[in-house]
């Protein structure tokens, strides 16, 4: 098994977990939507049953689950093409500059290098995801009902 074998099975691996937390997730939400409706209905009747579960789940659904599921999945596809690109680039660079033994393909200074490049790619794809789940994130449950009353014409 080469490098980009094992990261792949470990990505693999990773995106199983991720999946089965993301199912978790949505089946524990909708459960919670039920209770807390049963619970407390008095104080949201003016809701409706639907829309209040909608806006249950909209605030405490698995958007989490479901990005880091996703940032997952992108690394994934990502990380053979970025290897490739970075081993590319590296081979370029040394062809470029000299062609020092030292720096050749297969070195430690290569693999720093790649280990650390792929890091920074990784870091890359979470800090996207990161921000795509803070710029739309939901507010608390009282501020998305009081928007839910306020489209409604309440």
């Amino acid at each position: 098994m080469n490098l980009t074998e094992a990261i792949l099975a470990l990505f693999g691996l990773v995106l199983a977990i991720r999946f089965a937390a993301l199912l978790l997730r949505l089946r524990e939400v909708r459960a919670d939507a039920d209770e807390v409706w049963r619970a407390r209905r008095a104080d949201y009747a003016d809701l409706g049953e639907e829309r209040f579960k909608r806006v249950f789940r909209k605030v405490h659904g698995a958007r989490g689950a479901l990005l880091g599921f996703a940032a997952v999945a992108v690394a994934a596809a990502v990380t053979p093409f970025a290897l490739a690109l970075l081993n590319t680039g590296w081979r370029e660079a040394w062809m470029r500059y000299g062609q020092d033994p030292a720096y050749r393909e297969g070195t430690l200074v290569w693999m720093f290098f790649l280990f650390f490049a792929m890091v920074g790619v990784w870091a890359l794809i979470a800090w996207i995801f990161a921000v795509v789940y803070h710029r739309g994130r939901p507010r608390s449950l009282d501020a998305e009902i009081k928007l839910a009353r306020f489209d409604a014409g309440e």
